[in-house]
């Protein structure tokens, strides 16, 4: 039997520009929770196809309407600092926009200074519904106005506002609703999971 090594001490803490600056690990996510790197498996094959098709269709009401905004795909953002510790959270949700004129300038590295207007997780087998909540959490913390946690073993939709405590569900029939974060934008549920 043989024992990998991990790379990186997962018992230090770490700045946004360590965190940036760490090797890729074959076979998982990284992300930086108030300083600290929480490791994931990499999203399953139904969650990527869920994830491009929400990618894609933000992106193309986007650009068919004036260019509202910019749509990242798994990209990551400072999503909080703490302000008495310093201590920062980097988080990559599925999908991400941020409205125009609020677009930061893309400098090509590091992640995107500041939260997305618009979060969106789509929940992976191997999370529990706790570990979507804690991410949900650090999401309003960070002022992320509206929030969409997509479950594809289910087919429904959680919808968080940052002051929420509880979400709105939106069933398989149902549609999701850029409300006033992408105004006019809606998409119904079931065409996420062909």
């Amino acid at each position: 039997m043989t024992t990998e090594t991990i790379p990186i001490d997962l018992t230090k803490s770490y700045t946004v520009a360590e965190f940036m600056a760490l090797p890729d690990i074959e076979g998982y996510n990284l992300e930086l929770w108030e300083g600290m790197i929480r490791m994931t498996p990499p999203p399953s094959d139904g969650h990527g196809r869920v994830a491009n098709w929400i990618c894609t269709y933000l992106t193309n009401y986007t650009m068919l309407n004036n260019q509202l905004g910019q749509v990242w795909d798994n990209g990551g953002f400072v999503i909080l600092r703490d302000p008495t510790t310093q201590k920062e959270t980097v988080l990559a949700p599925d999908a991400a926009y941020i409205a125009h004129p609020n677009v930061p300038a893309n400098t090509y590295t590091g992640p995107v200074p500041r939260p997305p207007d618009l979060a969106v997780e789509v929940q992976s087998p191997s999370e529990t519904v706790n570990d979507v909540i804690d991410k949900v959490r650090k999401y309003q913390q960070g002022g992320v106005k509206l929030i969409w946690v997509i479950q594809p073993s289910q087919r429904i939709a959680a919808i968080f506002h940052q002051g929420d405590d509880w979400p709105a569900t939106i069933q398989p029939d149902g549609w999701l609703d850029g409300e006033d974060v992408i105004p006019g934008f809606k998409l119904e549920l079931k065409t996420l999971f062909i």
